[in-house]
């Protein structure tokens, strides 16, 4: 692996780049399902966005909420496949004006060098990024 001039991790055996993207999802409460609902309409859509597969995918980091305690989203993603890829979760550090009830998530995954990643937020999440 090497990084080129942008920052960016090239494999020097194969054509593709390391990318990461970027997501977020607002849960309309604290419960298993909506947690389960949320992640699992996050994960496919950024996917979906991104032309990845989940072979493609390195591994996808979660962040959430202190006020989420009913569930762990990788454990709920685990709940539509994603068996041999790797997850991470952890909570967000408590800072004044956050958005609650949030997950984020940072999927990292091997594309083409020229691909532009697609940040997606769903529900109240928008509001993080503006430009999405």
């Amino acid at each position: 692996m090497t990084m080129t001039e942008e920052g960016i991790m090239k494999d020097n055996n194969s054509s593709s780049t390391i990318h990461a993207v970027r997501g977020a999802v607002q849960l309309p409460k604290d419960s298993i399902m909506a947690m389960r609902d949320g992640v699992t309409e996050l994960i496919p859509a950024l996917c979906k966005a991104n032309g990845i597969s989940e072979p493609d995918i390195v591994s996808i980091q979660f962040t959430q909420t202190d006020d989420l305690t009913a569930a762990n989203p990788a454990r709920e993603l685990r709940s539509i496949g994603f068996a041999s890829t790797p997850l991470f979760c952890a909570a967000e550090p408590l800072y004044p004006d956050y958005l609650p009830r949030t997950v984020r998530v940072l999927l990292t995954f091997r594309g083409s060098a020229e691909h532009a990643p697609q940040s997606v937020y769903l529900g109240g999440a928008r509001v993080l990024r503006s430009d999405t």
